[in-house]
């Protein structure tokens, strides 16, 4: 099936190099609008992205990605969308916008494709080297820090909403007092250093659970995007169940006992 795509792409490049120029523009507008699909499932996950899809202003991508959605064997789907590029007979640009949208319809719907670093460059080789990449390369730059930037406002916005549990549980309420006493007295480098081998949910469980002052001196002691994940997986869980709370807080003072054993940290 690769020759088949193979095909696909030679044909589309020999139709783009006979494009009128005035057109080309169209193609970077393409990658870049594929480009923020890629994002939109790093971000906001599967279902969005899908919904994203569904909304989409071309119909031969809704239709290509109809089929590989679709309980076809790779290899039938492979063929559907190619035969959909051949029967249209598309011209210049339109050719390698189809290409774009193939190869997409085919990137998304791969679970194993987690990243989007790769496909911009895959998405990038196909334009034509000189200006076009170079506004792509910037396009698809202020493209990401705007979704991203707008991703941690959102993320914020509901993280500052949520209704902190009150636990009644003695035991769970001494451990949650020892760990806010410890994390008090750590020097921020000690912070960061004990939540290097600390998971993501272990670190969002705890931070529902602690109060304010040492739940935002945790976060600030994350990466900007670490923070949000932290935030975010926190909205998820939230209500927090006691289980979930107690077993992380115990995790996460465990830790800490083994770092300040082998000296790794101290608490002041």
């Amino acid at each position: 099936m690769k020759k088949i795509l193979d095909d696909v792409r030679r044909d589309a490049i020999k139709k783009l190099k006979a494009a009128n120029t005035e057109d080309l523009h169209l193609l970077t507008d393409t990658a870049v609008y594929i480009y923020s699909l890629v994002k939109t499932r790093d971000l906001y996950g599967l279902s969005a992205m899908e919904q994203a899809v569904k909304d989409s202003p071309s119909e031969f991508f809704r239709s290509v990605c109809t089929f590989i959605s679709d309980p076809y064997d790779l290899d039938d789907a492979i063929e559907l969308v190619t035969n959909e590029y051949w029967s249209r007979d598309l011209q210049g640009v339109q050719a390698m916008t189809a290409y774009i949208y193939i190869r997409a319809a085919l990137y998304i719907s791969d679970p194993e494709h987690l990243l989007s670093d790769g496909f911009r460059y895959l998405l990038q080789s196909l334009l034509p080297p000189g200006s076009l990449r170079r506004e792509f390369k910037e396009l698809t730059e202020r493209t990401y820090r705007e979704m991203e930037s707008r991703h941690e406002k959102e993320v914020s916005e509901s993280f500052s909403h949520i209704i902190w549990p009150v636990f009644q549980d003695e035991e769970i309420l001494e451990n949650i007092h020892a760990l806010e006493w410890v994390l008090g007295r750590l020097p921020d480098r000690d912070v960061q250093r004990l939540l290097r081998d600390m998971d993501m949910n272990t670190v969002s469980a705890c931070i529902c659970a602690l109060g304010e002052d040492v739940r935002d001196r945790v976060i600030r002691n994350l990466s900007r995007r670490s923070g949000t994940t932290a935030k975010e997986t926190a909205v998820q869980l939230h209500p927090i169940s006691k289980k979930t709370a107690s077993q992380s807080i115990s995790n996460m003072l465990l830790v800490l006992g083994r770092l300040e054993a082998s000296g790794e940290i101290r608490i002041l």
